[in-house]
């Protein structure tokens, strides 16, 4: 079976309850799902397809509260902080934490490996702005180098999300998780 953590694009599309993860040829490569029937504060299991043949990576919810403010309402606390665990390799992969308080004209994310901040998702979006057009973030390394971005399209029924990954100087587990956490997250602009 080939890495699906070695792809320099990734489409994500909400679907009810999930996420499903393309490859840029439009080959599904990921299926993530939260468990349980009251999914809100519930991990996230990500898998290789649908049919849930193996699990890849497991991301731990916050506490509900902070994730039912997240959903009902623009304003969210600081630090909010989901933790990405890689099944197969048994390994902490790191932390992927909001930094934004209003998530309607900010919504920025850091991508912490190891105790350290390897990367930021940086939102490119203003208060008009986000009320027309879709979001976008760009993928900041540790240095400052833009090495990707990650935006929404805006498609009548259709929750799409793209990745693209410029520099691999990310652990893209890392931002593959990320993908997953906004898409999962953001149910309208």
């Amino acid at each position: 079976m080939a890495d699906p953590f070695n792809h320099s694009e990734y489409i994500f599309y909400k679907y009810a309850g999930a996420v499903g993860v393309f490859d840029g040829d439009g080959n599904s490569i990921m299926y993530a799902e939260r468990e349980g029937v009251s999914k809100i504060g519930k991990p996230i299991h990500v898998y290789t397809s649908k049919y849930r043949t193996k699990e890849l990576l497991t991301i731990s919810s916050p506490k509900i509260w902070k994730e039912s403010v997240y959903i009902s309402w623009p304003i969210t606390p600081p630090n909010w902080e989901y933790h990405v665990t890689d099944v197969a390799a048994k390994e902490d992969v790191g932390s992927i934490v909001q930094k934004s308080r209003i998530r309607i004209t900010r919504d920025d994310w850091l991508l912490i490996s190891r105790g350290i901040t390897v990367g930021r998702l940086k939102s490119i979006r203003y208060w008009l702005h986000s009320l027309i057009w879709p979001r976008k973030y760009k993928i900041i390394a540790q240095d400052g180098r833009e090495v990707g971005t990650f935006e929404q399209h805006r498609e009548i029924l259709n929750f799409k999300y793209t990745m693209t990954i410029t520099e691999q100087c990310i652990d893209t587990r890392l931002l593959v998780a990320a993908g997953i956490i906004i898409t999962a997250l953001n149910t309208g602009f």
